[in-house]
């Protein structure tokens, strides 16, 4: 595959810099002006080679470039464009673009091929606008409604609703999206490994087994509000305070589930009305569980009720649970990730079969087609900062091996 690298960079470097701040980060949050911005580009770029485009109700950008056997089922690539907040330059969009300049690279050098070759940008896949992740893979896919939307609001709230109204949602429009996914060859997503696993072991390429999924919750604690001076340490019901040791417990119970691969975090604490001279009456923290063993994310979630017992009784509050996702991992196909692996082989690149750590819009779509994941190294594996990079190197094996499994697929 000879094609132009630094004309690739170019255009990666416009669309993945879309909404950079002022400290270097991106904050192209999903149905932001950023986001648009980011699709708007990408879409010219689409038209300017003439593939066939396509914008659905849930705000996915479809491509295709037909192959010349129409009754071969498609072969679908991509992943998402949107970023969390002060994220990194590529996070998702990498997957989008690898995937744009395979199909770039077939265009420009008139290369034939049997099966359809269709990219995908999927909406909305992080959670960080509206505490629910992968939205535009899964209205595609039907695992959720708008009209379930209508529960998850951003900071503003603002509800995904409000943006997709600008459409005017056609539940018809997602049922035909859903059902040409049932009916594709397969999805690959290319990605980089947010983790540190194949930068450390000398690895180039990451072929993803299985994906771990989250439960998210809200726990809304509620003590009472009282003048700091005022009121003695005895007479307290300091919600932050016992939020300080729930988020301890919760540290703890991930911990001795890491041997299951289990991780649990709370990323994220809201304390309405806070003041330098007020004990806080109430304290919002956000859960997040993940694991690719369900048994093993279950024990935390159960070992975190538990504990919430005893902390209610032992401090004087309350706790209100809210569940925001509750999701099982997900195998991948193994049959499409013995093809990476064959064309890894081919190309003289060390590969290694692994779990995600982290989810992706694969997930949704490995419920109902085949599905693949091949991951590359980030430097020191860091992801979801301003700091996340990746080497050349490792940027061209992504558009190679990409390239390659394309074409042993569908030429």
């Amino acid at each position: 595959m000879d094609y132009d690298f630094n004309k690739w960079m170019s255009d990666y470097r416009v669309i993945s810099t879309v909404g950079l701040n002022e400290e270097g980060g991106l904050d192209r949050l999903a149905f932001t002006d950023y986001d648009f911005a980011a699709r708007t580009e990408l879409l010219n770029r689409a038209y300017g080679l003439r593939l066939q485009c396509y914008l659905d109700a849930a705000e996915n950008l479809w491509f295709s470039k037909p192959g010349t056997d129409p009754d071969l089922p498609p072969l679908l690539i991509g992943s998402h464009l949107d970023t969390v907040p002060n994220g990194g330059k590529y996070d998702g969009v990498l997957g989008v673009m690898a995937g744009f300049q395979v199909m770039r690279y077939l265009v420009d050098n008139k290369i034939s091929h049997r099966r359809t070759v269709e990219m995908v940008a999927f909406s909305c896949e992080e959670s960080s606008r509206f505490n629910l992740s992968t939205i535009g893979s899964k209205l595609a896919c039907g695992f959720t409604t708008p009209e379930k939307l209508k529960n998850y609001k951003d900071s503003q709230g603002h509800t995904p609703v409000e943006f997709l109204a600008r459409l005017r949602y056609s539940p018809e429009s997602l049922e035909e999206r859903r059902e040409h996914l049932k009916n594709i060859y397969g999805f690959i997503e290319l990605h980089i490994e947010q983790g540190p696993v194949l930068e450390s072991a000398g690895t180039d390429i990451g072929i993803v087994e299985s994906i771990a999924a989250p439960i998210r919750l809200k726990l809304d604690i509620i003590g009472h509000t009282d003048h700091s001076g005022a009121c003695p340490m005895d007479l307290r019901h300091d919600a932050l305070t016992a939020a300080a040791a729930l988020i301890t417990e919760i540290e703890r119970l991930g911990r001795e589930e890491s041997v299951n691969k289990s991780v649990a975090t709370v990323g994220k604490i809201n304390v309405p009305h806070q003041a330098l001279n007020v004990v806080p009456g109430r304290c919002e923290i956000f859960v997040d569980i993940r694991g690719i063993r369900r048994d093993s994310m279950e024990r935390i979630r159960d070992g975190m009720r538990n504990f919430v017992c005893g902390l209610e009784k032992e401090r004087g509050v309350k706790v209100e649970e809210t569940l925001l996702s509750d999701e099982s991992p997900v195998p991948l196909d193994h049959s499409l990730g013995e093809i990476i692996e064959r064309n890894c082989r081919k190309t003289g690149l060390s590969c290694r079969w692994m779990p995600s750590g982290a989810g992706h819009d694969a997930m949704n779509v490995a419920k109902l087609a085949p599905t693949a994941m091949i991951f590359i190294p980030c430097v020191g594996g860091v992801s979801h900062s301003l700091l996340e990079n990746v080497l050349e190197k490792d940027l061209r094996n992504s558009i190679r091996i990409l390239y390659e499994v394309v074409m042993d697929i569908c030429g």
